[in-house]
Formats: C-alpha cells, structure tokens, sequence
C-alpha cells in the first residue's frame, strides 16, 4: 500500500484508491484538526499534477457551505498533497449501499445538494463531475459537501473536442449530453444540472437511469433516450419530486 509521510501530519488510515490516487484521513498536529489529505499514485503525469493544483487554487478561492474547505496545498517526495477540512462523514455512494434512507432523509439531501450547487455557481465555477462518490455526507448532523474539483472549470463555457469515449472528462453515468461531445455545443453550468438530475433520480430509486457496460451505448443514452420516469420506476418517489428529476435529465439544456 502506497504511505504517504508529511510533516505536521499524523495519517491514520486510507479511505479511498482510484485511477488517478488514494485519500487519507488525517490529524494536523498542530491544533489536532482531522483532516482529509488527497494525493496522487507514485509517479504521476504532468497533467495530473497539473489538476491538483488547479483544485487546489478553485477551492482555496471559493468559500461556502456545501463546499469542501482546503486547507493547505502540501508535497511529499515530489507529491502534490490536497489537505481538506474533515467533517467525518462518508461519500453518498457508499451510504446509498448500507442505508435505507426515508423520503424525508432523501429530501433534506437533494435540497442541501441544490444549496450547494447554487453556491458553487455563484462562485462562477463548474463541477463537471457531480456523483454520488463526490458528495459527502455526515449523517448524524445531516452535514453535506462536494468534493473532487478536479476537471471543474472558471469558465463560462468551453467548447470540447471529444473523440473517444477513453477520452471523456467526467463520469460516463452522470455526464451530460454535452459532454460526450456529440452534440455540437457548448457546455457551461447546465451539465451540473443533468449530473443533479441522474443523481436524484439514483438517490429516490436506488438505481441508475441508465446502465451499459458499452460506453458508446451509454453515450447513446445520454443523448437519445428518455429514462423511465422516477416515480415509475419506483412507486415511492412523489410525483412532483420525479417531474423534477425528469426536467433536470432534459436532453437539450436550454429546458
């Protein structure tokens, strides 16, 4: 197992092995602060160094509710390390598979989600990978953050150039039609929206809208084809609440 040292840190166990690194939680010793440190695999690419930063400097410039707090951009034998406030809660993905939350619970969630998505663009940034895994929650105290801004962007819109779907920045699950780059436009805070929206529709069903093991079907999807509506899909979800998820999960962004 990768082991990361760093000065002014005690690191107390690993919570998370992706592609691109591993996630720690952590004390500062200092002022015994828990904290969460994000770093990457042992000899990364420029580019990945380059989106750790960029991170770094999205986050270290907004500040609100909903969002995670960095606290410090550190390095360990050349390793760029992301240190973040810890509020002691677990990503969504992981809680939708061990708990059965109420319709009030799931409620409380969405609007919390909306708060933080309003205040992320109103900072003028874009997630670009809105998912359950990057939502943290703290059950007990009904806490939320979104996490992992690593493709998020400054801009308003940038015009993308996709052209495999190894290529695609984001999650295939949750990306929005414009994002496959297969819609001749733009993207800007829309794509948020339809990530919201697949990530309501899995929060009041417990399932995906869409699923293939074939990313260019899912492709396919995103772009051409009408979920089953949520409240269809489970008789629980209120019909409004699934009128909601459906107008979030329209194809064209202007509806």
């Amino acid at each position: 197992m990768q082991k990361i040292k760093l000065s002014g840190y005690g690191i107390s166990e690993e919570i998370h092995s992706g592609r691109k690194g591993k996630v720690f939680r952590g004390v500062r010793e200092s002022d015994k602060r828990k904290v969460i440190l994000k770093t990457l695999h042992d000899y990364p690419s420029s580019r990945d160094i380059a989106r750790i930063k960029k991170e770094y400097d999205i986050l270290e410039s907004i500040h609100s509710s909903g969002i995670v707090e960095v606290l410090a951009l550190a390095e360990d034998y050349d390793l760029p390390i992301l240190v973040m406030k810890d509020i002691g809660g677990v990503s969504l993905s992981q809680l939708l598979k061990e708990k059965e939350f109420s319709l009030r619970e799931k409620l409380e969630i969405a609007i919390a989600l909306s708060k933080a998505i309003e205040s992320i663009h109103q900072q003028e940034v874009i997630h670009l990978d809105l998912k359950p895994s990057n939502i943290i929650y703290n059950n007990s105290n009904k806490e939320l953050l979104v996490i992992d801004f690593g493709i998020s962007t400054r801009l308003s819109r940038e015009n993308p150039n996709i052209t495999s779907p190894d290529k695609l920045e984001g999650t295939l699950a949750y990306l929005s039609p414009e994002q496959t780059g297969r819609m001749n436009r733009s993207i800007d805070y829309r794509a948020d929206f339809y990530a919201l929206g697949i990530t309501l529709y899995e929060l009041f069903t417990g399932k995906l809208p869409f699923y293939s093991k074939d990313s260019m079907e899912m492709i396919h999807f995103h772009i051409a084809v009408e979920a089953k509506e949520a409240h269809i899909s489970n008789s629980e979800v209120p019909e409004n609440i699934s009128q909601i998820i459906k107008k979030l999960m329209s194809k064209k962004a202007e509806d």
